[in-house]
């Protein structure tokens, strides 16, 4: 749709698809199914064919990069059980890079930076929420958000951006 709201157009008539994102040029609108395995698709944003961008696994969408090449996708599969972050092309294929984020939790959506250099998330300790980055050059995370009580939800809508 328009910036205003107007020219709504369906781009999908699947069931139980979700989280929308468009890619930075606004050529592609990534999304989420799970009408079967959880798997990650686009579309153009002028209509047509979706493509299927990650299907191993059960894949979840996370963000879209900033010069909107890869995409930040959350998995687990047998040998993983445990849901992890990776990052794959936007055009699809294996992940390029599977990252170490410790405390990430999957209720708690983790995303790129502006600058496209490292992936933020929401840590979750006791209770309480902080932001945190991890630069994707290596080195350690570090918190952004020094939050001591449990009045920080709003936390996750910073993480997102």
């Amino acid at each position: 749709m328009d910036a205003d709201g107007n020219n709504a157009k369906q781009l999908t008539d699947g069931t139980l698809e979700f989280h929308a994102i468009a890619s930075p040029d606004g050529r592609w609108v990534f999304y989420q199914s799970i009408a079967g395995p959880p798997t990650i698709w686009k579309i153009p944003s002028e209509g047509g064919k979706p493509q299927t961008v990650i299907a191993t696994g059960y894949s979840f969408l996370e963000d879209v990069s900033p010069n909107g090449k890869q995409i930040l996708f959350s998995f687990a599969n047998r040998a993983t059980p445990q849901q992890r972050l990776a990052i794959a092309s936007s055009n699809g294929g294996p992940a390029v890079k599977v990252l170490d984020v410790p405390d990430w939790q999957p209720d708690c959506h983790a995303g790129w930076t502006p600058d496209g250099a490292s992936i933020a998330w929401v840590r979750r300790l006791n209770g309480i929420e902080n932001v945190c980055v991890k630069p994707l050059a290596g080195g350690p995370p570090r918190p952004l958000t020094h939050f001591d009580n449990r009045n920080a939800v709003f936390v996750r809508m910073v993480a997102r951006r």
